[in-house]
Parts: structure tokens; C-alpha cells; sequence
């Protein structure tokens, strides 16, 4: 059975369209997931830090086990305004509730 190069392409296309949403599908939750993670520690850190700018710094969320550890980036630029600061937030989310179990400060 001879495929002209045409049908072909339109075959390979087909299939990646249907694979790809396929492969990604887990991928997807778990960036859906650490957004919402990181929007109730943004939340959190607004009521708690007032002094920090959470739009200016941006989260980082971490896996660990049971827990999601949110901290904020700094960028090069940005670290002697954090030393004028002194102190970053860190805030423990449980995963289950996806509620705040505890915050620090740190340097």
C-alpha cells in the first residue's frame, strides 16, 4: 500500500492532535494547581506583609511532600531593595485543604 506525502502529513497530524492533549493532561492540573497555590500565598502575604510587593517579587512554589513551600524571587537588580527590607516571606500551604499552616520571614 503506497501513502502519498500529502494523506501522509494530514495522518501524522491527526494523530500528534490527539496524543498531545492526551500527554499533557497531568501537566496541566499541576500548573492549575501550583497558580492557585501561589495566589493564596500572594493573598496571605498581602494581609500578613503589607511591606512586601508581591507583584514586583514574583512567587516561587515548591513540592514538598505534604506541603506546598511558597517563597518570592528576587531578582539580581531587586536584592538591595530586599536588604533595605531585610526579610522575604515564606509561606507553607497543606496540600490536602490547600490552606496556610504556617509563614517566617526570612533574610
Amino acid at each position: 500500500m503506497k501513502i502519498f506525502a500529502p494523506t501522509a502529513v494530514v495522518l501524522v497530524l491527526s494523530i500528534s492532535a490527539l496524543v498531545s492533549p492526551c500527554a499533557n493532561a497531568g501537566e496541566g492540573t499541576v500548573v492549575s494547581e501550583e497558580r492557585e497555590v501561589a495566589r493564596i500565598a500572594n493573598r496571605y502575604v498581602v494581609a500578613h506583609y503589607s511591606f512586601f510587593n508581591t507583584v514586583k517579587y514574583p512567587p516561587v512554589v515548591q513540592d514538598k511532600g505534604d506541603t506546598w513551600e511558597v517563597y518570592y524571587h528576587l531578582n539580581p537588580i531587586s536584592r538591595t531593595e530586599v536588604i533595605e527590607l531585610g526579610v522575604k516571606p515564606v509561606v507553607i500551604i497543606k496540600k490536602n485543604t490547600l490552606k496556610v499552616l504556617y509563614s517566617y520571614l526570612t533574610q
